[in-house]
């Protein structure tokens, strides 16, 4: 009886820890996100799917931002704009786009312009779970400890997607050029840590929005051999932005 009860309490550790998240599971450096910790994040999925393609950020009740190269030739009301979810394990909140807006001089072989705006067809209703985030004004210099958020890849490399948002916390450092990038004046650069699907997702500092994730190493994302990240450097365009969505 002793021994069939071992094997019993064995089993259910077991399944415990079978289905129950890791909240340190690593993801490139990161950490699990709890429900609301990071309430601006936002994903794009093509709407009525679960195909997850890229980050946003939630500026306001109808408006998100990310990048314009996975949003460009895109149908007005294809996007479903995914709020609220720490997890995509179970149904998440999606509201189907009705309006695009790609920076009128974006350039794919440069990158230079690489934003886009999504608006809701309807109301997004503000909760716990789900915050507006403000554009940062301020410069940002080397050195500063930023947020990076997203559901990428979990290994430092070409990996599988997260089913569970996860942030880190990444220095700002000097751009520098290197065989695949050529950051400009738009660009804001951190150390390795964004990979597949984290592109269009928030760089945060002060709990405002100073970046928009654009491009990491096409081989070995959130390597420290890596050299940089880049991001779309708010303030090159939050006239832009606020002219749009006001």
């Amino acid at each position: 009886m002793k021994f069939q009860t071992v094997i019993l309490l064995i089993f259910v550790v077991a399944c415990t820890y079978a289905i129950t998240p890791d909240r340190n599971r690593r993801i490139v450096g990161g950490v699990n996100v709890l429900p609301g910790q990071i309430p601006h994040q936002a994903l794009l999925s093509f709407f009525n799917t679960d195909f997850y393609f890229a980050g946003a950020t939630l500026l306001n009740d109808r408006w998100v931002v990310s990048v314009a190269n996975y949003l460009e030739g895109r149908a007005q009301n294809s996007i479903g704009i995914v709020v609220g979810a720490a997890s995509l394990t179970g149904t998440v909140p999606t509201f189907q786009s009705d309006t695009i807006i790609i920076h009128e001089n974006f350039n794919r072989n440069t990158m230079q312009n690489n934003i886009a705006l999504v608006r809701s067809f309807g109301h997004i209703p503000t909760t716990l779970f789900v915050m507006p985030i403000q554009l940062n004004p301020s410069i940002i210099e080397h050195g500063m400890i930023a947020t990076t958020s997203g559901f990428g890849a979990t290994q430092p490399s070409i990996g599988p997607d997260s089913n569970f948002l996860q942030s880190r916390n990444i220095a700002v450092v000097t751009c520098i050029p290197n065989e695949y990038f050529n950051p400009v004046s738009q660009h804001l650069c951190t150390l390795p840590a964004i990979c597949t699907r984290d592109i269009g997702g928030p760089l945060t500092l002060n709990n405002q929005l100073i970046g928009i994730s654009l491009w990491h190493h096409p081989l070995r994302c959130g390597d420290q051999q890596s050299d940089i990240d880049v991001y779309v450097r708010i303030t090159s365009f939050a006239t832009w932005i606020n002219s749009r969505i006001n």
